[in-house]
């Protein structure tokens, strides 16, 4: 998902709907595995989502660096997840 159709997302959310987003983080090229992107577009900075939904209330927030075993997915992947509401 690029960064620019994160506001769409928001803009189409009703008063108490719920977005929630997993986006691999810049930190992933160094210490990811040999899957997911590369290019910056589709890579989200430390706290960057913080700032961008700032107009909903975060519910959960996490940078973290996880092992998956999900298809093609196998092995470290650096990832931010985010839980938000529109109040």
């Amino acid at each position: 998902m690029e960064k620019k159709e994160n506001v769409t997302d928001i803009n189409a959310l009703k008063p108490g709907g719920v977005f929630i987003l997993e986006q691999f983080s810049t930190d992933h090229p160094e210490r990811g595995g040999n899957f997911g992107p590369r290019n910056p577009n589709y890579l989200v900075k430390p706290n960057e989502l913080l700032e961008a939904f700032k107009s909903l209330r975060i519910l959960y927030y996490e940078d973290t660096v996880v092992e998956l075993n999900e298809g093609m997915h196998k092995g470290p992947a650096a990832l931010i997840r985010l839980v938000a509401q529109k109040p």
